[in-house]
């Protein structure tokens, strides 16, 4: 589930600033909606590349990440998209860590993030 932030106003007209976890935008809408709330705005909430990078190290090995990048390698240069690449790893990998942030860059992909 990804997490968003979201502006809203209130039955009194006050805005109100919080965060839900949906799966995606429209549900996160429909959540922020369930509240009584009038929703302003709604944005995806992105974790800082450096905070996404002190996580993983801390639970992805050497050896995984060496094992990635090659097969990342070999399917690049096979001429496939990035993202049908990283859909191809992220299916192969084990439950863990990897899986998880392969998850998660595909998604950040899939919506727009550079």
């Amino acid at each position: 589930m990804k997490r968003f932030n979201y502006k809203a106003k209130d039955s009194l007209g006050r805005v109100v600033t919080g965060e839900v976890e949906a799966p995606d935008i429209h549900q996160a809408a429909r959540l922020v909606k369930g509240k009584s709330l009038y929703v302003i705005s709604i944005t995806a909430k992105i974790d800082s590349p450096f905070s996404i990078i002190r996580r993983l190290r801390e639970r992805i090995t050497p050896s995984d990440v060496s094992t990635f990048t090659r097969q990342l390698s070999i399917l690049q240069d096979a001429g496939l998209p990035i993202l049908r690449s990283l859909k191809i790893l992220q299916d192969q990998e084990r439950p863990g860590a990897l899986k998880n942030a392969l998850i998660d860059v595909c998604d950040e992909i899939e919506s727009g993030a550079t």
